[in-house]
């Protein structure tokens, strides 16, 4: 199965780009995911990689993994960091795909 995790930059108005690529790629993957992150709601400055990797992390759990599993991250340049960090940190299997590129262009 293919899956697509989309990561929006940090700022409020990247929700909207965020949700036009899950509209978008939702036809073209089996499970397509958006993380809001927490401080949109509570209007704090900066985000919070900590909670948003614990996000990620139960996606992955709860979506299940296994064989014929693919991920793949679709993100603005600002969260290259990001999903670097949660690859790291191993938070997809180790036999998953991870794709980075500038997304700005395709959606929104």
């Amino acid at each position: 199965m293919k899956k697509l995790l989309v990561l929006a930059g940090g700022s409020k108005r990247n929700q909207v780009w965020g949700e036009s690529c899950v509209e978008h790629f939702d036809n073209q993957f089996d499970n397509v995911f958006f993380i809001h992150y927490d401080h949109w709601a509570t209007e704090e400055k900066n985000i919070n990689f900590e909670a948003e990797l614990e996000k990620i992390k139960k996606i992955v759990e709860e979506d299940g993994v296994g064989e014929g599993s693919e991920w793949f991250i679709f993100c603005k340049i600002y969260r290259y960091d990001f999903s670097f960090k949660s690859c790291y940190r191993r938070c997809y299997p180790a036999n998953e795909m991870c794709l980075f590129w500038n997304a700005t262009k395709y959606c929104g």
